[in-house]
Parts: structure tokens; sequence; C-alpha cells
């Protein structure tokens, strides 16, 4: 009986602690994502197709000491970085850019899929003036 009772104090000290530390927030969920090289397929700005205006049609979603993007050279802005990351309103998640190249700045909505044919993680996401499907590269 005192063994029950030892085990029973155990559960109910390291259950709730082994659950903080094994569950992870929503926002950590999609920032681990979201994180890596992407390919952009499409990209619309305003509604119109903006691919022909990159030099390069990759993103960098990076996280060394703190989330860093790197955007493209387009026709009208020099390459870029700025800074990214996942906020929740009203119980949805969202990525946030900020960056010198103000066409993508914005709160992004995310819908992330999988491209059976392809093997590849993808992604739409969509600012009030910018579309984007993109592919993660593997690791």
């Amino acid at each position: 009986m005192r063994k029950n009772k030892k085990q029973l104090l155990f559960l109910h000290l390291i259950f709730p602690i082994l659950l903080m530390v094994g569950c992870k927030s929503s926002e950590d969920y999609y920032f681990d994502k979201i994180k890596g090289t992407w390919e952009i397929n499409e990209i619309y700005y305003n509604q119109k197709p903006y691919n022909d205006s990159l030099s390069l049609n990759v993103l960098f979603f990076e996280d060394e000491k703190f989330p860093v993007l790197t955007i493209p050279k387009t026709s009208e802005f020099e390459r870029t970085t700025g800074i990214w990351g996942i906020e929740t309103i009203d119980n949805v998640q969202y990525l946030r850019i900020e960056t010198k190249n103000h066409r993508f700045n914005g709160l992004y909505r995310m819908n992330f899929f999988d491209n059976k044919k392809r093997g590849l993680l993808g992604v739409d996401l969509e600012s009030d003036s910018m579309k984007i499907k993109a592919y993660k590269f593997p690791r």
C-alpha cells in the first residue's frame, strides 16, 4: 500500500511536468513548420503575377539567434532581410513578416498541405496584397 502511494505521488508530481515539457504550443508548432528554405512556385502581388519580378524564387526562414527572413531581390527592391514570427489571433495562427520590402510585409494566413507527387510539404500564404504558394526543401 505504501508503494502505491509513492507511485501515485510520483505520477501527480512528474506527469504535469512531462506534459508541459512534451507539449508544444501551436505557435511553436507553426514556427518549426515554417522554419527552413522554401521554393516559391507561384506568387501574386495585388492579384497580378509577381514571379518575373523575383531574381530568385526562394525564401529563407531562419532562426539562429532570432527569426530572420531573407527576401530575394525584386525588380523594385534589393535583396533584404526582415523578421518573422507566428501570431495567434482569435485562436488562428498567422505568419507575420516585417521587412524593408513593403510588398512582403503583413500578416499571412497559412495553409499547409502535402504534395504527394513531389513528396514535399507545401504552404499557401495569403496576406491582404500577396499570395504565395511555396514548397519546403527537405533538410
